[in-house]
């Protein structure tokens, strides 16, 4: 069907996310909107959409703020594990 995505939830419940998605996140913690995410990425405002969407479906989230805090606290915990290994 679809093409088979590296990021899902990892086994400790955090989420894992594509570089795309973690540009897309980073720029929505930041406040910018679908369009100008879209504008500052070179994609359309539809296509930011969508990848919220599915993000939004893995995370089991219902809106930007909730994808935003799932992402900062995946965030928060891949930067402690780098910093204690």
């Amino acid at each position: 069907m679809g093409r088979k995505s590296d990021s899902s939830s990892s086994p400790g419940g955090m989420l894992r996310i594509s570089p795309r998605e973690r540009q897309i996140l980073d720029l929505i913690a930041t406040g910018s909107g679908d369009k100008e995410v879209a504008r500052r990425l070179g994609i359309s405002a539809a296509t930011v959409r969508t990848y919220l969407q599915r993000l939004y479906l893995r995370a089991g989230v219902h809106s930007r703020t909730a994808a935003v805090m799932a992402f900062l606290a995946t965030r928060l915990h891949d930067d402690a594990v780098r910093e204690h290994g």
